[in-house]
């Protein structure tokens, strides 16, 4: 139904996704009872909302000086200043999606670049804050549409493959009406089983059963089809559309553009509805400094990641678009999501590209490259390794030899541990090593049976 905006350079950010993921998720609870923040407490003044649709019995409740205080209000505002101190999101609006009278929270990224996702929908469940849904809309044909009150959400995203879903919130849980997949497959011209990469066709997929492109529409147009207008979520603000059936497919038409709440609009509105700025939960009050250190580290790749600083290496820095990014495939870098790689409590930025990619992470208010890869006997990656991030320079593509090297951080540049794990068989005229390979770990002979343990062990895989 969409294939999201279509950006350049630094307007797209896997996650791994397909990061993230997503890529990967974040925590989703500050921790704020919402009960909690209600005193004297004398009874519930919402018509109309009650405990089975909300998943509380104090929707809203009614103080003593008469003021009405609504207990998802402090978790919300909990949640969007963490995100906004995180430097995650920045634009904010409260929506009833599933129309129960109690709203969701939708926490976006304006910048419309991160290496984290862009889009975050959250919903409160009695006192407990829930991530429904988040994706990097707008890229990659992601994608986030949502009719208002009445219970129904459309997402996905993908590269070559586009796995979509419709979904309703059931209970403060997303639940799947539709799971969707399209992309292209190889043939079995003859229908002997054997398949020609040469030529691809498209293929559809309802439920995990294969299906016409005009049935893969006609089952969502099945569900949207009474439910217009829609909101499309993007960095720049909500896309009100509305659908309509033409000729087998889907049409859209944009009718408007409405803008999200700033941060103190946001905060405004909530303290409204009872929320307290003093009451704050802030995720990095228990963490003897280092939350805030983690926050300053993500503002600063992001920053990177959105063009406004460079990046230093040695003597020499460049930013993010004086690199090759999303061109041919072989050739170019991308947002590749972000890990730990140093072991020091801080994510650093993965650019996926040539040979690996580039590692960067941010220290003393600027960002650095941290590693690379430096060609075809160097290309780089990291592992999980005896309760630490290792990274990765393998050996892995030339005649003789599979070797591995591996460095320990802990921090930028603190190199703690390294080693290397080979084999080398010069002398094999069929290019593999067997029983009489030189094998070495740690600079001490081993058997081939320990060589596959090992590999095993650090890559979940012997080859």
């Amino acid at each position: 139904m969409t294939e999201g905006k279509k950006q350049k350079i630094i307007m797209a950010l896997p996650v791994l996704l397909l990061c993230l993921t997503a890529c990967g998720q974040m925590q989703a609870g500050p921790g704020a009872k919402a009960q909690g923040l209600v005193e004297n407490v004398t009874e519930a003044v919402v018509p109309g909302v009650t405990e089975e649709e909300t998943g509380t019995a104090e929707a809203a409740v009614e103080t003593e000086d008469e003021k009405i205080v609504y207990p998802y209000a402090q978790i919300y505002l909990d949640e969007a200043d963490n995100l906004y101190r995180d430097g995650k999101a920045d634009r904010f609006v409260l929506t009833d999606v599933d129309g129960d009278e109690v709203p969701e929270l939708l926490a976006v990224c304006s910048e419309g670049v991160s290496f984290y996702d862009t889009v975050f929908l959250y919903t409160v469940y009695g006192d407990e804050l829930r991530l429904l849904e988040s994706n990097l809309a707008g890229r990659f044909r992601c994608h986030l549409e949502y009719s208002e009150g009445n219970n129904l959400i459309y997402t996905g995203g993908g590269n070559d493959v586009l796995f979509e879903r419709l979904e309703e919130i059931e209970n403060g849980e997303i639940k799947e009406l539709l799971t969707l997949e399209q992309g292209k497959a190889p043939v079995d011209a003859n229908g002997d089983g054997v398949y020609d990469d040469d030529v691809w066709e498209p293929y559809y997929s309802v439920d995990y059963d294969n299906t016409s492109r005009e049935e893969y529409y006609g089952k969502i147009w099945e569900k949207i089809s009474a439910l217009n207008p829609f909101t499309r979520v993007e960095y720049d603000g909500m896309h009100i559309l509305t659908f309509a059936w033409k000729d087998g497919e889907i049409e859209e038409r944009e009718t408007e553009v409405r803008p999200y709440l700033t941060y103190a609009e946001i905060t405004e509105e909530l303290v409204g509805l009872g929320a307290d700025t003093d009451a704050l939960q802030h995720a990095d009050e228990s963490t003897d400094g280092a939350g805030s250190s983690d926050k300053k580290a993500a503002a600063l790749l992001l920053d990177f990641a959105g063009g406004k600083i460079p990046a230093k290496h040695d003597d020499k820095s460049y930013m993010v678009d004086d690199l090759f990014m999303y061109g041919n495939i072989w050739e170019s870098y991308r947002f590749g999501g972000c890990a730990d790689l140093d072991n020091d409590g801080e994510d650093e930025l993965i650019l996926s590209g040539p040979y690996g990619g580039i590692y960067l992470d941010a220290l003393n208010g600027a960002v650095y490259e941290l590693t690379c890869g430096f060609g075809t006997s160097e290309v780089v990656s990291y592992v999980e390794f005896e309760g630490a991030t290792w990274i990765v320079h393998r050996d892995t593509m030339h005649q003789g030899r599979r070797m591995y090297y591996f460095t320990k951080y802990d921090g930028h540049e603190n190199i703690v541990d390294s080693f290397e794990l080979n084999a080398e068989y010069w002398d094999n005229p069929d290019d593999t090593y067997d029983e009489n390979s030189d094998f070495t770990f740690r600079g001490k002979k081993i058997t081939m049976e320990e060589y596959e343990a090992l590999l095993e062990e650090i890559f979940g895989t012997a080859s």
